[in-house]
């Protein structure tokens, strides 16, 4: 599960440029052909349906995403395109590509997968910390919750950095690990198999060791070495 294969769907026709600009969270005016950025799609309530690379090519953009998801998120997009002159293709086989998924959970970055679509809000991803979100671009879908959220809501979960052991294929990103009281304590945004690095949510306070959560058939799984990610420019900007 280390190397995941990524679907790639271009995006073109004269008014590419311009539909996306109010669809995407990523300011359209800044992707060029020279390097890949950061995107992703959210629903009116402003959670995440899809995140992506994207980066301009002839005639349009091309967007790369985990395997599943060029389905889900055309299908999104073509609800609001009937009146634009767009045109959508996958383009995968054309254009190949892939990222280790152990690199990109030891860097921060959270990929949404099918069974993550729509979950999470993209804060708890520390999307407005990487780049992914443009405050300044104007309106996009969903950026009415995400904006109110950025400049008057105070951040209760955290993204964070963590080891879970006793992994195996039955703990996926989008499951919820609870506690002996049935609460809610980590939800699973990517983990690598078997290593148990894995990138979760959880909420205020957070602590190093999570003793005994379970899912399932798991009576005891314990989630350690939880840290935190920058949550804040400010805090991204510290020094080491």
């Amino acid at each position: 599960m280390s190397d995941i294969a990524l679907e790639t769907l271009k995006i073109s026709g004269p008014e590419a440029q311009s539909f996306l600009q109010g669809q995407l969270t990523c300011d359209m005016q800044q992707i060029n052909a020279e390097q890949s950025h950061m995107g992703a799609y959210c629903n009116q309530q402003g959670r995440v349906i899809a995140n992506f690379q994207i980066k301009k090519a002839a005639e349009g953009y091309l967007l790369s995403l985990p395997n599943g998801m060029l389905s889900i998120l055309q299908t999104a997009l073509k609800k609001y395109a009937i009146f634009s002159k767009v045109s959508f293709t996958d383009v995968t086989d054309t254009h190949p590509n892939s990222y280790n998924r152990k690199q990109a959970i030891q860097s921060g970055l959270a990929y949404i997968y099918p069974a993550t679509s729509g979950l999470f809000l993209p804060h708890r991803l520390n999307y407005h910390v990487n780049g992914t979100i443009s405050f300044d671009k104007g309106c996009f879908v969903g950026q009415e919750v995400i904006a109110r959220m950025h400049y008057r809501g105070k951040l209760k979960h955290h993204l964070c950095l963590a080891e879970i052991d006793t992994p195996d294929e039955s703990l996926t990103p989008g499951l919820a690990l609870l506690d002996a009281n049935q609460q809610e304590k980590v939800n699973v945004v990517d983990i690598c198999i078997p290593s148990g690095l894995a990138l979760v949510i959880v909420k205020e306070p957070v602590v190093q060791n999570l003793e005994e959560l379970h899912h399932g058939k798991y009576s005891k799984i314990f989630c350690k070495n939880v840290n935190a990610l920058p949550s804040s420019y400010k805090e991204r900007l510290k020094p080491p």
